[in-house]
C-alpha cells in the first residue's frame, strides 16, 4: 500500500528529468500564440506531438522518483471526466473527424494542466512559468505594434485600424494580453531587482497599448471589472504600488495608441515608433522614480507627516487620472477624453450597448446552441457539431463557424454532461484558490497565486462571449494556469504532498505514461502526415497530375481515414480518370469514396458541393440531385442553395430525358416548381427584425429562370413565357450566361407557340458568338411534354 514519505525518499536512479520537463513546459506556454493561436490543424497537431513527449518525460521523472500518484482531488477528477465525456461524444457524432480532433485537443489540455501541476515545486517555478506566458504576450504585442508601424510582415496582423497580431483575431488578442497584465503585476510586485520591475512595468505598458489598439469592446468592458476583483483580493501592502503601476502603464499605453491608430489608417505607422519608444522610456523612468521615492520614504529620518503628505499627493494624482479614464470610457466628457485616448477607440467605445448588432447576433448564437443541445442532450453532436448544423436552427442567415461562447460550444458538442463537467472544473478550481487564500500565505506567495487566478478568470469570462478557447493556444494558457495553481496547493497545503510507492508500483507508471503519451502522439503524428499528403494531393489536382494526386490522397486517407475532404478529393480524381479512360472500375471507386465522404461528414457543405460535381461528371444525376437537396437542407437560409438545386433539377431532368427515362425527367422538372413554395414558407418563418448576412432570402430571377425552364419542358408555355420574361427584365439582372440561357428558352417558347421564324432569327443572332447555341435550340424543340 502506498504511503506518504518525505522528500528524501530514495529515487530509483540519480537522474533528473525535471529540468527538461520544465524547459519543455516553458516552451509550450510560450510559442503557441505565435502560430496563429493553434487555430489551424498543422500547428495544433505538431503541438499535440510535443505535449505528448513532454507528458511522457514527466511520467518518467515520476518513475525515477517512485511517485505513483496520478489523480488526486475533485479538480483532477473533473478534468479527467471532461475527457471521458468528449470521448462519449464520439457516439453518434455528426462529424467524426471533428469529434476526434476535439477529443485530442482536450487530452492535450489535460496533459498541460497535469504537467504544470507536477512542475511547480517552488515559487521560483511559478515565476518561471509566469514569465513564459508574460514574455509570449509581450511578443504578441510587439509583433502587433511592429506590423502597425510597417516594420514586421505577418499575415492579417493588422486589419483596418485594429491590431490582430499573431492570433489573427483582435478580441482574443486583447483578452490574452489582459490576462498577461495580471501576471505582469504579480511578477512586478514580487521582483527583488529594480531592473526586473522596470521590465515588467514597461511590458505591461505595451500590453495595454495593444489592448486599446485592438479596439476590442468586450475586453474594454471586462478589464475594469476584473481589475476591481484583482485589487479586492490583493494583499493590502501591494495595493497602492499596483494602482500606481496601473495608472502609469494605462496612461502611457493610451497615449501610445492615440498616436498609433491614426497613423495606421493613414499608412504612416512608422512615424509612431518614436512615440512608442518615448512611452517606454517614460514608463521605465516612472517606475525607477517610484522605487527611489519609496526607498527614500523608508528611511528612518523621514518624518511620518512627510510620508503621509507624499502618499496623499500620489493618491490624489491617481484619483484624478482614474476619473479621467472612467470619463473616457463612459463618454461623459468627450472633449476631455479625446486628450487621453484615440478618437477611433472613443467612437467604438460609444457603440457598446445591448442593441449593437454584434451583441444581438451573439445572443442569438447562444440561443441557437441551446436549441441544438435540447435535441441532442446526452452526448451532444461531437466536435465540430455546431458548424455542421447551426444553419438549420438559426432564425436568419449568418456565417459563424464558432459559437463565440465556450460553454455553449461544450454544450453543443457534449450535451449537458459536458457543460456540468466544465462547471465542475471551474467550481473545484475556485475552491482550490479559496483554500489557498484561507491558508493565509505570505503576501508575496499569495499575490503570485492571485495573479494566475485573476488571469484565468479574465480569459474564462471573456470566452463566454467570444471564441478564445477555440484556439488551442488559449486553451493551453488557461489549463496551464489551472495546473500552476493546482501545483501551488502542493507547496502550501500539506495534504497535497506527493505520494510514493515501491519499485513495482513505480514501474507501472512507465507503462501508464507511455500509453498516455501514445494516445495523443500517434494520432497527432498520423493526422499531421495526412495533412501534408492531402495538401500535396490537392496541389497535384490543381496541376492536373492525376496519378500523383491519387498517390498522395490514398496516403492521406490511409493516415486519416475519417477525413471526408480527402475521400471527396479521391472521388473527384477517380471520376476524372474513369471518364478519360472510359473505365467503369475507376467510376466505381469514385462512387465508393463519395459514399465514404458522406458517411463521415454528411453535413459538410464544401464536401457535398464537390460530390455533386463528381456525380454530375460521372453521370450519376440522381445522386447529384440528392447532394443539391442536402445543400438546401443544411443551409435553408442561403438563397444560392435553392438556385443550385433548381439548376440540378433542370440539368438532371435533361440528362434523364435524353437517356430515355422521360418520366423520371418530368419528376425532376416538377420539383422545380416546389422551390418557390419552400422559399415562401421559409421566408414566413424568418426573424425579419434582424439583418443577417449574405443575399436576402427571396424568389430571385435565377429561381424564376429555372421554374420557367421547367414550365417549358413540361409543356406549360404560357407560364414559361411569363417567368422567363420576368427573369430577363428583373431589376436584379441575370449574369450574362444565365441571360443567354433565358433567351434560349424564351425563343423555344415562341417556336412552340407558332413563331418559329422569329425565334430562329433571334437564335441565329445569338449564335454568332455562341456556336453551340443553335444545336441546343434544336434539342429543346424536340422535348415533348
Amino acid at each position: 500500500m502506498s504511503k506518504q514519505v518525505d522528500s528524501n525518499f530514495k529515487p530509483i536512479l540519480n537522474i533528473n528529468l525535471r529540468v527538461f520537463v520544465k524547459i519543455g513546459l516553458v516552451f509550450l506556454l510560450f510559442y503557441p500564440p505565435f502560430l496563429r493561436g493553434l487555430f489551424f490543424a498543422p500547428e495544433l497537431l505538431m503541438t499535440h506531438m510535443f505535449t505528448a513527449v513532454l507528458f511522457a518525460l514527466c511520467w518518467y521523472d515520476k518513475l525515477l522518483r517512485r511517485e505513483v500518484s496520478f489523480l488526486k482531488g475533485p479538480l483532477d477528477y473533473s478534468i479527467s471526466a471532461f475527457i471521458l465525456i468528449y470521448a462519449l461524444s464520439l457516439i453518434g457524432a455528426v462529424n467524426m473527424r471533428g469529434a476526434v480532433g476535439e477529443l485530442l485537443k482536450v487530452i492535450n489540455y489535460f496533459m498541460v494542466y497535469w504537467i504544470a501541476a507536477q512542475t511547480v515545486k517552488s515559487e521560483k517555478d511559478i515565476k518561471v512559468l509566469y514569465r513564459a506566458i508574460f514574455i509570449s504576450a509581450v511578443g504578441v504585442a510587439a509583433v502587433g505594434l511592429g506590423a502597425a508601424m510597417g516594420y514586421i510582415k505577418y499575415p492579417a496582423a493588422i486589419v483596418g485600424n485594429r491590431i490582430y497580431s499573431t492570433l489573427q483575431y483582435p478580441n482574443t488578442t486583447a483578452a490574452f494580453l489582459a490576462l498577461a497584465t495580471f501576471l505582469g503585476f504579480a511578477l512586478l510586485n514580487t521582483s527583488r531587482t529594480r531592473a526586473g520591475k522596470i521590465i515588467y512595468m514597461t511590458g505591461n505598458m505595451l500590453l495595454m497599448a495593444v489592448i486599446v489598439a485592438s479596439q476590442s469592446r468586450g475586453s474594454w468592458f471586462l478589464y475594469p471589472l476584473v481589475l476591481i476583483l484583482f485589487f479586492i483580493g490583493m494583499p493590502k501592502y501591494y495595493r497602492f504600488s499596483t494602482f500606481y503601476n496601473l495608472v502609469i502603464a494605462l496612461g502611457v499605453g493610451l497615449q501610445a495608441a492615440r498616436v498609433l491608430i491614426p497613423r495606421m489608417l493613414a499608412g504612416t505607422g512608422q512615424g509612431a515608433l518614436k512615440y512608442i519608444v518615448l512611452g517606454m522610456i517614460i514608463t521605465a523612468a516612472a517606475q525607477w522614480g517610484y522605487d527611489l521615492v519609496i526607498a527614500w520614504m523608508d528611511r528612518r529620518e523621514v518624518r511620518a507627516g512627510t510620508r503621509k503628505l507624499f502618499g496623499a499627493g500620489v493618491a490624489a494624482y491617481a484619483l484624478v487620472v482614474a476619473v479621467v479614464y472612467v470619463t473616457y470610457t463612459a463618454q461623459a466628457v468627450p472633449s476631455v477624453a479625446a486628450q487621453f485616448a484615440p478618437a477611433d477607440a472613443l467612437n467604438r467605445a460609444g457603440t457598446i450597448n445591448n442593441q449593437d448588432t454584434s451583441f444581438v447576433a451573439r445572443l442569438d448564437l447562444n440561443k441557437t446552441a441551446f436549441k441544438m443541445a435540447l435535441d441532442y442532450p446526452f452526448n451532444g453532436l461531437g466536435g465540430e457539431g455546431w458548424n455542421a448544423l447551426y444553419h438549420r436552427y438559426m432564425p436568419y442567415l449568418i456565417y459563424s463557424s464558432e459559437t463565440h461562447n465556450y460553454p455553449a460550444k461544450v454544450l453543443v458538442e457534449t450535451g449537458f454532461l459536458g457543460l456540468f463537467a466544465l462547471c465542475a472544473i471551474w467550481i473545484f478550481w475556485l475552491k482550490n484558490l479559496y483554500r489557498l487564500w484561507r491558508a493565509r500565505l505570505e503576501e508575496d506567495s499569495w499575490i503570485l497565486v492571485w495573479g494566475a487566478g485573476i488571469g484565468a478568470v479574465t480569459l474564462g469570462i471573456h470566452s463566454i462571449y467570444d471564441f478564445d478557447l477555440s484556439m488551442g493556444a488559449m486553451g493551453i494558457v488557461l489549463w496551464g494556469l489551472w495546473g500552476i495553481t493546482r501545483g501551488a496547493g502542493k507547496l502550501y497545503l500539506p495534504c497535497d504532498s506527493p505520494v510514493h510507492g515501491n519499485s513495482k508500483k513505480a514501474l507501472l507508471t512507465l507503462l501508464a505514461g507511455t500509453l498516455g503519451a501514445a494516445v495523443l502522439f500517434i494520432p497527432g503524428f498520423s493526422l499531421y502526415k495526412a495533412g501534408e499528403a492531402g495538401a500535396e494531393g490537392a496541389k497535384a489536382m490543381t496541376g492536373r497530375n492525376w496519378v500523383e494526386a491519387e498517390k498522395k490522397l490514398l496516403q492521406a486517407v490511409r493516415l486519416d481515414p475519417l477525413s471526408a475532404s480527402y475521400a471527396a478529393d479521391l472521388a473527384h480524381v477517380y471520376t476524372i480518370k474513369g471518364i478519360a479512360a472510359n473505365d467503369r472500375s475507376q467510376l466505381d471507386l469514385a462512387r465508393d469514396y463519395a459514399r465514404r465522404a458522406v458517411k463521415y461528414d454528411p453535413y459538410n457543405y464544401q464536401v457535398r458541393l464537390r460530390l455533386m460535381l463528381v456525380s454530375l461528371l460521372s453521370g450519376q444525376v440522381e445522386r447529384a440531385v440528392e447532394d443539391a437537396e442536402s445543400l438546401v437542407a443544411q443551409n435553408p437560409l442561403d438563397v444560392h442553395n435553392f438556385e443550385i438545386l433548381g439548376k440540378m433539377y433542370i440539368a438532371s431532368g435533361r440528362y434523364l430525358y435524353e437517356s430515355g427515362e422521360k418520366e423520371k425527367a418530368r419528376t425532376c422538372w416538377r420539383k422545380t416548381s416546389g422551390l418557390r413554395t419552400q422559399l415562401v414558407e421559409k421566408i414566413k418563418g424568418l426573424d425579419h427584425s434582424t439583418v443577417g448576412q449574405g443575399d436576402p432570402l427571396q424568389v430571385t430571377p435565377v429561381i424564376n429562370l429555372f421554374e420557367g425552364e421547367a414550365a417549358y419542358l413540361l409543356g406549360d408555355y404560357s407560364k414559361a413565357r411569363t417567368l422567363l420574361k420576368g427573369a430577363i427584365e428583373a431589376d436584379q439582372s441575370l449574369a450574362e450566361p444565365l441571360r443567354t440561357e433565358a433567351l434560349l428558352y424564351l425563343n423555344a417558347v415562341k417556336a412552340k407557340e407558332g413563331n418559329l421564324d422569329e425565334a430562329q432569327r433571334e437564335i441565329t443572332q445569338l449564335a454568332e458568338n455562341l456556336p453551340g447555341l443553335a444545336a441546343e435550340f434544336r434539342k429543346l424543340l424536340q422535348v415533348t411534354p
